[in-house]
């Protein structure tokens, strides 16, 4: 994967991640389309390839906001929003390796 591709995300229940009306991001659906799209863009090295513990950021193909983690204050769980004209510290991502 490429800083600037066009890529889905895969929940580990096997759903698609997708930009729902709410701003938010939600990994419940079953099909790939213009909603489940993100660009991703690698802030530690642009224009290179995403590579392990690299910082990167996602841009909803949608609404073209920048995705960050944010807290919901009714519940004060960490959720992910698309709305951000601007990358900052909070649209930042790691990527990690797993195996």
């Amino acid at each position: 994967i490429k800083d600037g591709d066009i890529i889905y995300i895969k929940g580990y229940r096997g759903k698609y991640c997708s930009y729902t009306n709410e701003k938010l991001v939600i990994c419940d659906s079953i099909d790939k389309g213009l909603w489940e799209k993100f660009i991703i863009s690698n802030e530690s090295r642009k224009g290179d390839y995403i590579k392990n513990k690299d910082k990167i950021s996602l841009l909803s193909v949608q609404n073209n906001k920048y995705c960050s983690n944010t807290t919901n204050m009714r519940d004060a769980n960490k959720i992910i929003r698309c709305e951000n004209d601007n990358i900052e510290k909070q649209n930042e991502f790691r990527i990690i390796k797993i195996i």
